[in-house]
């Protein structure tokens, strides 16, 4: 099979625009850190602006934030980021058994005009290790799962062979892990759909994301495994259903650098 078998868009802005917004719960303190990247061409001023935070809960409660941002000039385009701990009273946790949802809306504001706005969902979520134990929001949690192996239709008992996945095929194989008592998959070896995690989030299942490696070592190979996993990293953090990440299969990366 070859071609494009996922979803693929083009995304048009303006000049200047938020390109990013990356979500760092904290349960302990109710609040989250939120950090919002702008990027912007060149200019030869200064160039003040606000940037407003709107947070809707999975209760219908709604709360907006405002600060001050000033972009600065620079003779070639660039981006900057703001980080803003906004505070979450009460937060309703996420987990498989609850798993709620906030979204974030930032927007860019020059005057009164917005310049460009975009937004995203997170959960209130903790995973740590205290001991040897994993918590999950402060509680241990014991990881009931399997391997998921890649979605190529031919592999795949879900699908026909050649047929790209739908939403409808993703909820499917979700439900069946749920349905088997499991609350945590590992992606083996790839990066997933987006799709995938978006429904992995509301469903509630955790999930394992693994980075592909090379089979043979060079500096080529290890300078595209490390610009994979950083935008493996920067594309799927703010799902709550992410709870780990793999560098590579059992130690085949290690054997081979």
């Amino acid at each position: 099979m070859g071609g494009i078998y996922r979803q693929s868009w083009i995304e048009a802005t303006g000049k200047t625009y938020v390109s990013d917004i990356h979500i760092i719960p904290d349960i302990d303190k109710s609040q989250a850190k939120v950090e919002v990247q702008v990027n912007s061409p060149e200019t030869d001023t200064t160039r003040p602006v606000r940037l407003d935070l709107l947070i809707e809960g999975p209760d219908g409660k709604r709360r907006t934030v405002r600060r001050r941002m000033v972009l600065p000039k620079s003779g070639k385009p660039f981006s900057a980021t703001m980080g803003i701990a906004v505070s979450i009273p009460k937060p309703i946790l996420w987990s498989p058994e609850t798993p709620k949802l906030y979204k974030i809306t930032a927007s860019l504001v020059d005057g009164n005009a917005a310049i460009d706005t975009a937004s995203t969902d997170f959960g209130m979520k903790k995973i740590d290790i205290d001991g040897i134990r994993i918590r999950l929001n402060n509680k241990p949690i014991f990881l009931t799962g399997a391997m998921d192996c890649l979605d190529a239709p031919d592999k795949n008992v879900y699908l026909a062979q050649y047929r790209p996945v739908t939403d409808e095929d993703i909820k499917k194989e979700l439900m069946a892990a749920k349905s088997l008592g499991l609350n945590y998959l590992r992606k083996a070896v790839q990066i997933e759909d987006p799709r995938f995690f978006y429904w992995a989030d509301r469903i509630g299942l955790l999930i394992l994301e693994e980075c592909p490696y090379y089979m043979k070592s060079s500096e080529a190979a290890k300078r595209r495994w490390t610009n994979v996993l950083d935008m493996m990293v920067s594309r799927d953090r703010n799902h709550p259903s992410v709870c780990y990440w793999s560098l590579s299969n059992e130690s085949w990366l290690l054997r081979q650098s």
